[in-house]
């Protein structure tokens, strides 16, 4: 007979990014945890870290993405008998997404994107009218048309650097940047043409509940109020309500988010007497290319700068750290 006797068992219950110091908890709305990766061995006897020597980092997806993307092999797990040959549509839609420079890093969402669109174009997924030769054949001149647009822009950024003197440095930092301006207009149009040309394809049902969770999170945390509400404490006679929330939107004063055709405030961006707290703004400069989705994530999402606050609850009493805690965040996701 077998006797037992009880044993104390331990469980990782938060994670810090060794590279941005980002705290992830299982609590987090924003799904990073379920993201880091954690790298753990040992030297062996020709090592360079030393014979025996322990072996250790722990990264959020962001700095792992910064750090080793151009590197790294990315292909969907969640299409059966996916395509992964050189030449087949995934790979392709990826190709020039991870670049080698922290300059160049494409967001995640991009690079999601890039490859969902072109997995579902290599023909496995659900059965869809908009998976026949025709849909395929429009996504493959996405896809070239992306290439060509990229190709361009590597010899014109390069043309420029070997003008030498020709121009000011002054003229081809401004050259530069439109080039790189009109890429990214280009890309965004060429990326958003293979999400439009591809097949919906529906999430695995436990990252579907993951995603749900964390949307979930992010608009039961606070009251969300409507641009009407919003208005009408600023000036209950006034004849267009929404007309003061569309004015705040515009000076990058507020965001907001869309639910149902409805677009909704998150209270805490207001100070006691429903003007804008002037911080957001700046925490909206720093966020400047991020989704009104995602901004409101981080704002859910527990932060060590803020001693395990939510932005959310320190926004009010100390509004200064918030926005420190925000420029940490982005500058923590995108330089060494």
């Amino acid at each position: 007979m077998l006797e037992f006797r009880e044993k104390s068992a331990y469980e990782v219950s938060a994670c810090t990014c060794d590279r941005c110091g980002r705290r992830m908890t299982p609590d987090d709305a924003d799904g990073e945890w379920h993201e880091r990766v954690s790298i753990a061995c040992h030297g062996g006897f020709h090592s360079i870290f030393g014979d025996g020597c322990a072996i250790s980092v722990d990264l959020c997806q962001r700095c792992v993405r910064d750090t080793l993307g151009a590197w790294l092999r990315i292909s969907s797990t969640t299409i059966d008998d996916n395509d992964l040959s050189s030449n087949s549509l995934a790979l392709s839609a990826l190709r020039g997404i991870v670049r080698h420079g922290a300059d160049d890093a494409v967001s995640v969402e991009a690079m999601n994107a890039a490859v969902a669109a072109g997995a579902t174009a290599s023909g496995t997924g659900d059965p869809s009218p908009d998976t026949g030769p025709t849909a395929v054949a429009d996504i493959s001149r996405i896809v070239i048309a992306l290439d060509a647009t990229r190709t361009a822009a590597s010899v014109i950024l390069n043309g420029l650097e070997n003008l030498g003197s020709a121009i000011t440095q002054e003229a081809r930092a401004e050259l530069t940047r439109q080039v790189r301006q009109h890429i990214n207009e280009q890309e965004h149009s060429a990326l958003q043409g293979l999400v439009d040309a591809s097949p919906v394809r529906r999430l695995p049902l436990s990252r579907a509940r993951m995603e749900a969770k964390a949307v979930a999170a992010v608009l039961s945390g606070t009251t969300w109020l409507t641009a009407q509400t919003v208005g009408r404490r600023q000036n209950p006679d006034a004849t267009n309500l929404q007309a003061v929330t569309s004015r705040w939107e515009q000076e990058g004063k507020v965001f907001s988010i869309e639910r149902a055709g409805q677009t909704l405030y998150p209270t805490y961006i207001f100070d006691e007497l429903g003007n804008p707290i002037p911080e957001v703004a700046e925490i909206l400069k720093v966020f400047h290319d991020y989704m009104p989705l995602r901004i409101a994530s981080w704002f859910e999402s527990t932060n060590s700068m803020l001693q395990g606050k939510r932005p959310r609850e320190s926004l009010a009493a100390d509004p200064s750290a918030v926005v420190d805690a925000a420029r940490d965040h982005v500058k923590g996701s995108t330089h060494g």
